[in-house]
């Protein structure tokens, strides 16, 4: 390892395409105020998300703690560069970055 990439100025990162779908999933329980996201560039990325609670009967059958859903979300990339995708959790106001993915975007 030189001395450049110990100091980061080499960043490694996967290797991706315009167009190649990305998929995240993660959970909200709004009721103990957990929240789950992403933090990325709005420019470089098309998002699509889909929720569905992890208790399938829970609209019909409320019961505490029943309200956790599993989140997905799908970004597509739809510029070339680099670009850096944050996981994050909200808990309670309280943030924090749950994994850090970096990608390069080629044709």
């Amino acid at each position: 390892m030189n001395i450049l990439s110990y100091l980061g100025f080499f960043k490694k990162g996967e290797i991706i395409h315009i167009g190649q779908e990305l998929q995240f999933d993660g959970i909200i329980h709004g009721s103990v105020g957990l929240a789950y996201y992403l933090e990325f560039d709005e420019s470089a990325f098309e998002i699509k998300s889909r929720r569905y609670y992890t208790n399938s009967d829970f609209e019909k059958n409320p019961c505490p703690g029943g309200d956790e859903e599993r989140i997905i979300y799908t970004l597509t990339p739809i510029k070339k560069g680099e670009f850096t995708v944050k996981e994050m959790n909200n808990f309670r106001g309280a943030k924090s970055v749950v994994k850090e993915h970096f990608y390069i975007v080629k044709k």
